[in-house]
């Protein structure tokens, strides 16, 4: 039905990847990995199968560096242009230091980040407003009849 949808509005091209709650990163690192390449795979199967209209984003095991960057060679390998990761993992930022290895690895094997808002630090601190973190910057939609 998607792909039906694409000549219609004229975007052929879907990037797709896994919902942020699961990014598991509440998990045992030795238990992250097979889940993040079960999904990996899984995404890999649908740009197989459609190549002309999807690219995919991978996921990986946050929690563990050295898993991470294990799981990022795989991705590269899979064909992936890139990895999406949470706005932070365990309430951890993302520039805390032990980070900067999987940064520096997306960086080597050329593969872009995108940073989903994800379990938003800091909430208690925006008041009453009546919106989660999480929405303040997500865009409204524009109908098309409006562009």
């Amino acid at each position: 039905m998607r792909i039906r949808e694409y000549a219609q509005h004229h975007t052929p091209v879907q990037v797709v990847c896994t919902i942020p709650v699961m990014f598991s990163y509440w998990a045992k690192p030795k238990d992250c990995p097979e889940l993040s390449q079960y999904l990996n795979d899984h995404l890999a199967s649908v740009v197989d199968d459609f190549p002309e209209h999807y690219l995919a984003l991978g996921t990986i095991p946050m929690q563990d560096t050295v898993l991470a960057i294990q799981e990022l060679e795989r991705i590269k390998a899979l064909g992936f242009p890139g990895i999406q990761i949470g706005s932070n993992v365990n309430q951890k930022n993302l520039n805390e230091p032990e980070f900067f290895p999987i940064f520096e690895a997306c960086q080597e094997l050329d593969l872009a980040i995108l940073v989903h808002p994800w379990e938003m630090m800091g909430q208690e601190l925006m008041g009453n407003t009546g919106f989660p973190g999480w929405w303040v910057c997500q865009p409204k939609p524009v109908a098309p009849s409006a562009r």
